[in-house]
This record gives C-alpha cells, sequence and structure tokens, in this order.
C-alpha cells in the first residue's frame, strides 16, 4: 500500500488519518507514505507509479495498491472506495 501525499495539502492531511496503514500491517503487508514536494525521492516514487498506472492529471492525496490507485479526497466515500480496493485484491 503506498500513500503519496505533499506537505502542504489540506485534503492529504486529513486524508493521513485514514489510511488503512494498521490494519494492513497486521495482515503482513507493508505501507509506505510518500512526501511528493519536498522529497525527492517520494517525487521519483510518485512519477513511477503515475507511469506504471498510466494515470493522467496526477494528484495527491494518491493511494496505490497492487494495480490500482484511488486520487483524492471526498472524506469518507474516498476511504471507502480505497478499503474496496484493498478487498478486491484479496479476492482469490
Amino acid at each position: 500500500f503506498l500513500f503519496f501525499h505533499a506537505f502542504d495539502c489540506p485534503h492529504c492531511e486529513d486524508s493521513s488519518a485514514e489510511r488503512p496503514e494498521g490494519e494492513e500491517r497486521t495482515r503482513r503487508r507493508r505501507s509506505r507514505s510518500w512526501e511528493v514536494k519536498k522529497d525527492r525521492d517520494g517525487r521519483r516514487r510518485f512519477a513511477k507509479e503515475v507511469k506504471r498506472l498510466s494515470i493522467c492529471n496526477p494528484g495527491v492525496p494518491l493511494f496505490v495498491f497492487q494495480d490500482q490507485y484511488v486520487m483524492g479526497w471526498l472524506g469518507a466515500e474516498t476511504e471507502r472506495s480505497v478499503r474496496r480496493m484493498i478487498a478486491r485484491s484479496r479476492k482469490p
């Protein structure tokens, strides 16, 4: 699970409290957070994922899980989308 954010993005700040980091770690999955404005490595990783997933008009917050992503923040609606994205990947 990857979470991309910007230090000055209020939506990113709101969404960071909702990302399922603790939940995923308990299922032996790794979670990583990347800041994309101040951190050069974060920008590189963001660009790599944007290209890999063929995202047009990329932005933050961006949640990536395997070959799926959810971009933006609309509160509970986005939280549900992120949880569905993770749940779909667990299906056999």
